[in-house]
Order: structure tokens, then C-alpha cells, then sequence
């Protein structure tokens, strides 16, 4: 796997924060903070793919396994936390497990780009 992937991460990443910084600076606090959730996640992701370059070695369709893996376990605790918040009606929470699910369909849908395949 060439650097792609973590281009992929470190412009989303960079997005975020000049949103975050542009929210602050227009008093939007709350959305801010919803920048800095995203920008978290994107983070969580990216080290997942340097976990797993690292742990397969050469193997760059064992690393992507690896990858979609984790790609799908880690959100399913976010999916969860959806659920019981929206089963107490407490819509923070949801917005919250929202942003970091928005953040996962991002990151499947640029699988290919994440590692380097031509789309």
C-alpha cells in the first residue's frame, strides 16, 4: 500500500479542523464540537490502516482484510449506542452517533482510494 490512504485521512482530517476553527470562531460551539468527533474517527480509521500494514507485512489484500474488518466491528458499537439512545429519545447522543457513523459510510465508499485501487 502506498501513502494514498493516509492522504485520504489527512486531507479529511484537515478539513475538519479548519471547520472546527471556523465554527469557533463564529460562536457555533456545538458544531464545532461535531468537527472534532469527525475528526477523531477519521484518526481511529487511519491508524487502523497503519495497524494493519504493519501486522500484514507485504500482504497488501491481507492488510485491506484487516482493514474492512475493523471497518465494520468498530462502528457496530456506534450502531448500538444509535439505538439505545434514539429507544430514551436522548437526540444528543444520536446526532453524536450519527457524526461518527457519516464518517464510516465516507470512509467505505473511498475503500478503493483508502488503498490505492483505481475506482
Amino acid at each position: 500500500m502506498e501513502n494514498k490512504g493516509f492522504v485520504f485521512f489527512d486531507e479529511r482530517m484537515e478539513g475538519c479542523r479548519e471547520r472546527q476553527r471556523r465554527l469557533q470562531g463564529e460562536d457555533r460551539g456545538d458544531e464545532a464540537n461535531f468537527e472534532r468527533i469527525r475528526e477523531n474517527v477519521y484518526d481511529i480509521f487511519k491508524t487502523v490502516v497503519s495497524v494493519a500494514v504493519k501486522k500484514c507485512g507485504g500482504d497488501c489484500r491481507k492488510a485491506r482484510e484487516f482493514f474492512e474488518d475493523r471497518l465494520e466491528g468498530i462502528p457496530s458499537k456506534w450502531e448500538s449506542s444509535f439505538e439505545k439512545a434514539k429507544r430514551f429519545d436522548d437526540v444528543e447522543k444520536m446526532h453524536v452517533e450519527s457524526v461518527k457513523l457519516e464518517v464510516v459510510k465516507d470512509v467505505k465508499e473511498n475503500i478503493s482510494r483508502i488503498w490505492g485501487e483505481s475506482a
